[in-house]
């Protein structure tokens, strides 16, 4: 018994063998090279799941700033406020690569503003100090969605007419949600965004109600 309690502190003593380290050293490697082969794989999972965040962010940023009725003014030498009526989220799918925020603002025709992005003209402006044409929508800021990774693009939305446009429009005091060129018979829209190389996609879903959920 004493000589199989010696016999098992010399093999102990004995350490790792030099095959267990190649071993060790092979097995690392081969993992290795499989993160490296899979991590632009994994950069466009997580830039398409970033994008879609941001995009659902931005709804909710957007419907806040309609519900607050945040002011905005004019570009004159004395600046006024203008009466605007909502903020909104403007997205054609002529244009996959970006979508706009902007502000509905009342015009001639439009004295209670439109409801929808109106204006074919982008006129870019500020919550702080703009410089727009007040007769007509003014742009508060343009997303691309490629600086999260070039690949991405808005692939589709779900349940809007043949337009392939769609604004979604958040109107005070009374929480007033109203989302363009929607079909009748549906009560949402599902904004899809995926990757050129791929078919990954995700999803925006944003209710009449002013519901938005990531999927």
């Amino acid at each position: 018994m004493v000589r199989k309690f010696i016999c098992n502190i010399i093999k102990k003593d004995k350490g790792v063998t030099l095959i267990e380290i190649i071993v060790s050293i092979f097995i690392i490697a081969i993992f290795s090279a499989i993160l490296i082969a899979n991590f632009p794989i994994m950069q466009k999972k997580f830039a398409l799941s970033r994008a879609t965040y941001k995009l659902a962010q931005n709804l909710g940023r957007v419907r806040d700033m309609g519900f607050s009725g945040v002011t905005i003014k004019d570009g004159q030498s004395t600046p006024q406020v203008l009466n605007v009526k909502g903020y909104g989220m403007y997205i054609d799918l002529s244009q996959p690569k970006q979508y706009l925020i902007y502000a509905d603002v009342p015009t001639d025709s439009s004295p209670d503003g439109s409801k929808s992005f109106d204006n074919p003209v982008v006129k870019l402006c500020s919550l702080y100090n703009p410089v727009i044409d007040t007769k007509g929508d003014c742009v508060l800021e343009i997303i691309d969605i490629p600086k999260e990774h070039s690949d991405l693009y808005i692939k589709g939305i779900n349940n809007i007419g043949a337009n392939r446009n769609v604004s979604i429009n958040f109107n005070p005091p009374n929480p007033t949600i109203t989302i363009n060129n929607i079909v009748s018979t549906s009560s949402n829209i599902k904004i899809i965004i995926g990757l050129n190389s791929d078919s990954s996609q995700r999803s925006v879903l944003v209710n009449k109600t002013g519901l938005i959920d990531v999927k």
